[in-house]
């Protein structure tokens, strides 16, 4: 089951760091991949939602075929009860009584990495920006394997502004699904954002290198101009 576009997460792709300017402002989220269709899901209800940033006054950019795919793999098997409350969290009906239920569920079962997870989407849900970080890094605290949580985590720090703290999140999801090129594109986003142009350059040349086919163009600047720095470092005396 895919999620509902309801829970308004960005997924913020290095559209800058592909070509080189500085990081696209926030604008509205564009549609949901969610739109794309459905399949079911592993273990519980569906873990994520897909949206994509646009630029200011322009429409957001096409809707990749579902970029977060490579969270199927990751299986959960949450308490049914955390399982219910999580479908109910992410259909976006009755959000107040869903949350009062996992407020109860955590505060009996306090390492509950699902419940955690689910209260944090809730948050996420009615634009509750610090108890949705709270809530999704006590997720990642309670299981540091809980991919998802990472991932939402991720959009939450990115859009606070975070971006150090991004990258820690970041890094962790790329040491262990190394093959995944859409991470190495917004760590590359991240990276330029603290101003490490040379690791961004690295990023985006990786991110091609593992398919991310909108950071190739990009990848062949990077190239290019890290082909030219090694070059003039190599003449100097």
């Amino acid at each position: 089951m895919r999620s509902s576009s309801s829970l308004p997460v960005l997924l913020f792709l290095s559209l800058a760091a592909c070509g080189g300017g500085a990081p696209p402002a926030p604008a509205e989220p564009g549609p949901s991949a969610a739109a794309e269709g459905t399949t079911p899901a592993v273990g519980g209800p569906s873990n994520r939602v897909v949206l994509e940033r646009g630029g200011p006054g322009k429409p957001p950019p096409p809707v990749l075929t579902d970029p977060l795919a490579w969270l199927d793999s990751e299986v959960r098997a949450p308490m049914p009860e955390v399982a219910a409350l999580g479908t109910r969290v992410e259909a976006g009906t009755e959000l107040d009584a869903a949350l009062t239920e996992l407020d109860a569920w955590i505060a009996a079962h306090p390492k509950d990495a699902d419940a955690l997870y689910w209260r944090g989407r809730a948050h996420q849900a009615r634009k509750e920006a610090e108890p949705a970080r709270a809530d999704l890094q006590a997720a990642v605290d309670a299981d540091p394997g809980f991919l998802a949580a990472r991932q939402h985590l991720t959009d939450e720090l990115v859009g606070a502004g975070d971006h150090a703290a991004a990258l820690v999140q970041l890094d962790a999801m790329i040491a262990a699904r190394p093959d995944v090129g859409l991470l190495y594109a917004n760590r590359a986003y991240v990276k330029r954002s603290l101003g490490d142009g040379p690791g961004s350059a690295q990023d985006v040349i990786a991110a091609c290198d593992k398919g991310h086919a909108r950071s190739c163009n990009g990848a062949a600047r990077e190239k290019a101009r890290l082909e030219a720095q090694a070059e003039e470092t190599a003449e100097q005396p």
